[in-house]
């Protein structure tokens, strides 16, 4: 345990200076042995009567490993255990409120102020092999063009890990990143449509297709992307085409996508409905470095 502890300092600190080069040593046994010993029973006494593979309220599973690593990454149960009790969204619901000891194993307090991605996804992609590209600066970008107006954001806070070993990748997005040229319209974006306080983040998992068959190159390679995303607390399964190259020491992505924003039980009022195009044009751009 006092080793798991150790780990998770070192990652702290990598975080704070270098992703890229300073999380190694993390072993998968201690990670696991990490969650069953500390977290495990405190999801099973206070979460699992509602949050079960065979129970799952709101579609939330908290009873595995895996299904515990996706809940925390999404980002909302931390927001709503850490709610006071008064709150509606408060959980668990109908009980008392996890004890600070308690939050703080889930949630070491210095990864509170971190993005997710850092240790459950690290943790969770060291099972599944060690040869692991990342970054934490790369790109996505919206384009949204209606009768009134097209409108533009980008967020250069892309968080994103590749198993090179296996294809595997997940990348998370924290809302709050995107930047507007209207300061107003970035106002809404994030209190009245993606409600960025409640839904801090957007997470996807998956693989690139065929990944056995990829002959990561100067020239770029087409690439179907498979996996989960989770926008605005809704989780929908995509596959989408990309492009993916090597360029040096480093791992090149790009993909775009649409999405539309009904999907994502993401509502626009109606006097701006014609400011805001129901269909959402997304570019993904990832440059990764081995760790």
């Amino acid at each position: 345990m006092k080793r798991i502890i150790s780990l998770i300092v070192l990652f702290m600190i990598g975080c704070e200076k270098n992703i890229e080069e300073d999380y190694v040593g993390y072993d998968c046994a201690e990670v696991q042995s990490y969650y069953q010993e500390s977290i495990a029973p405190i999801l099973s006494n206070n979460c699992i009567e509602c949050h079960s593979a065979s129970s799952a309220s709101g579609s939330l599973a908290l009873d595995s490993f895996d299904a515990a690593v996706s809940g925390i990454m999404d980002g909302n149960v931390i927001y709503r255990i850490n709610l006071e009790t008064s709150t509606p969204l408060f959980m668990p619901q109908g009980a008392e409120k996890l004890s600070q000891q308690q939050l703080d194993i889930i949630v070491p307090v210095k990864l509170k102020n971190l993005l997710f991605l850092g240790f459950w996804l690290l943790s969770y992609s060291l099972c599944y092999g060690k040869e692991l590209f990342i970054t934490r600066e790369g790109t996505i970008e919206f384009f949204s063009s209606a009768p009134i107006e097209d409108i533009k954001a980008v967020n250069s806070q892309v968080s994103c890990v590749l198993n090179k070993t296996t294809g595997d990748f997940a990348f998370q997005v924290p809302i709050k990143g995107f930047a507007f040229k209207n300061a107003l319209m970035q106002e809404h974006f994030n209190e009245n449509y993606l409600e960025s306080d409640l839904y801090p983040k957007c997470v996807f998992k998956g693989k690139i297709n065929n990944w056995e068959n990829v002959a990561l190159a100067d020239k770029t390679e087409n690439i179907t992307v498979e996996g989960e995303i989770t926008i605005h607390g809704v989780k929908r399964k995509i596959k989408e085409s990309g492009k993916i190259w090597k360029d040096e020491d480093k791992i090149m992505g790009e993909c775009k996508f649409e999405i539309a924003v009904a999907d994502y039980d993401i509502e626009i009022p109606r006097i701006f409905r014609d400011n805001i195009a129901k269909i959402i044009e997304v570019s993904v751009s990832v440059s990764l470095k081995r760790k």
